[in-house]
């Protein structure tokens, strides 16, 4: 599928800095689904939640939008992060959905450790489209910062020639103090992940022998000793395909005092710093599905991640 193509075809680029253009760029879930009930934000929650959000800075070139936007996507409560609601069911759900986002932010926009200026944005009146939930306008007049060159691998499902995300953060917070750079994986760390999928999912040394693996990505912070790697796998499905998705394209692997841990395909890094400035990382992933784009938030010594992503029909 086209989504897939570009997945593939941008996960063979080199980055800029730790990430660069994404194909999507550098997960709980609330999608909207039929019979869902919708999430409730109370009016104290949403206060206390505009002490620290994350949001995304966007960009778009489909025949619906073009230029930038911001998507605001998880806040902080109780030491835990949370996505903010998705889930509508019909249009009057969908007419009311603005109140449970903030009124405004002002944003310092972030990526590879370091802030590219600010930016300010508001919640416009109302949502017309699923798809459109939680999007900010730009309210600022300066021009929005841009990594890279505009290509067609980051724009998820609508397709497009766009710039890819950047990370937005409600405090001025965007220091990597983990480290995560660039690096080259060993191959004893392909073998323990490939061990790893023999015993996890339960296939054969026969069959697993038969699968093409090719690295992506790996990033690696010599501050934690661990290891993030993302691999294609073909000729064989090692990890088990319950949709349309290819569960085995752009899987994630979290490696750490051997310890592997799956955390997830069809997913771009976006971008890695300690947000909340409580000395551990988070790192948030592209979420690039069929029919289904989104953003994962992975954090607390990568055990635990939110998500927040959309369906567009």
């Amino acid at each position: 599928m086209q989504s897939y193509r570009y997945l593939l075809a941008f996960l063979s680029i080199g980055t800029m800095g730790l990430l660069l253009p994404v194909a999507g760029p550098h997960h709980l879930s609330v999608q909207t689904v039929p019979d869902a009930t919708s999430p409730q934000l109370s009016s104290s929650d949403l206060e206390r939640s505009k002490n620290l959000i994350l949001g995304v800075l966007e960009h778009y070139d489909s025949g619906e939008k073009k230029g930038h936007g911001v998507r605001v996507v998880f806040y902080k409560e109780n030491e835990e992060w949370k996505a903010f609601p998705m889930s509508f069911n019909n249009e009057k759900e969908l007419s009311q959905a603005v109140r449970y986002f903030p009124e405004a932010v002002t944003w310092t926009i972030c990526f590879d450790g370091r802030s590219l200026g600010s930016l300010n944005s508001k919640t416009p009146q109302r949502y017309d489209r699923y798809a459109d939930v939680g999007l900010q306008e730009i309210t600022s007049k300066a021009s929005v910062p841009t990594v890279g060159q505009p290509n067609d691998l980051c724009s998820g499902w609508p397709g497009g020639r766009t710039y890819r995300p950047l990370i937005l953060n409600s405090r001025p917070y965007c220091a990597d103090n983990s480290k995560w750079r660039p690096e080259q994986p060993q191959q004893r760390q392909i073998s323990a992940i490939k061990d790893y999928l023999r015993k996890t999912f339960q296939v054969s040394v026969s069959k697993l022998s038969k699968a093409r693996i090719k690295v992506n990505k790996c990033y690696g912070s010599d501050l934690r000793q661990a290891k993030l790697i993302s691999l294609d796998i073909a000729g064989i499905n090692v990890i088990p395909v319950d949709s349309e998705d290819d569960q085995n394209t752009a899987a994630w692997f979290y490696m750490k005092e051997g310890e592997i841990r799956y955390l997830g395909s069809n997913m771009l890094l976006v971008d890695i710093g300690d947000y909340d400035q409580n000395g551990a990382e988070e790192a948030m992933f592209k979420i690039q599905r069929y029919n289904n784009d989104g953003y994962t938030l992975y954090y607390d010594g990568f055990n635990k991640n939110v998500e927040f992503s959309w369906a567009y029909h």
